[in-house]
């Protein structure tokens, strides 16, 4: 989309001890590097560390996979893009040398080498399984928030290889139009929806 700005903002806030003498003013936040690439960050739409990698869906159809070792220049590693096969990637979850991928497929994706990330599995099953737009780990399970209405639960014993277990039909048991968002506790979950 010509003249829109596509960037990887890093922002450094000073954390400290829970006390209040480590409260900073306000202010006190600022700007330490900014990665623009308008291929790999198009879109983007969430971020998760993993070490010293940043990983960044973007909603079109990328992932890019930024060095973020010294933050004030981020360097980008690495990039799927295809708007198709990717398209509307919203969320990652790293899972050690797998990284899930939820687009409007499920993929486990090796990232042992940052530099060249590997598709292993890609899970297709509209209308269930689509838009995922959430991920939570729990136990040997993902739970995922589709936007198209459902909860998936994936057995994740060998993330490069993760199992659909069962689907949960949000709209008709519980009225939730849009899961948005999954959280694991113990042996629940939370879904956030924005609709209700």
């Amino acid at each position: 989309m010509p003249g829109r700005v596509v960037a990887l903002l890093l922002l450094m806030t000073p954390l400290g001890a829970e006390s209040p003498e480590s409260i900073r003013p306000p202010g006190s936040l600022k700007l330490v590097g900014v990665l623009h690439d308008p291929r790999a960050l198009n879109r983007a739409h969430d971020v998760e560390l993993q070490g010293n990698i940043a990983f960044v869906p973007g909603k079109g159809g990328n992932l890019a996979l930024v060095d973020v070792s010294n933050p004030s220049t981020p360097k980008l590693l690495s990039a799927l893009v295809d708007p198709v096969e990717y398209e509307d990637a919203e969320t990652v979850l790293p899972m050690g040398d797998v990284l899930l991928l939820g687009a409007r497929d499920l993929f486990a994706i090796d990232v042992r080498d940052p530099r060249h990330p590997q598709v292993l599995k890609k899970i297709a099953g509209r209308p269930r399984l689509d838009k995922i737009n959430g991920m939570a780990l729990g136990g040997s399970h993902v739970f995922t928030a589709n936007k198209s209405g459902y909860i998936g639960v994936f057995d994740v014993r060998d993330p490069s290889n993760p199992a659909l277990v069962d689907f949960l039909d949000a709209r008709r048991r519980g009225g939730q139009d849009s899961p948005h968002d999954v959280a694991a506790f113990g042996d629940r979950i939370i879904v956030a929806n924005p609709d209700r």
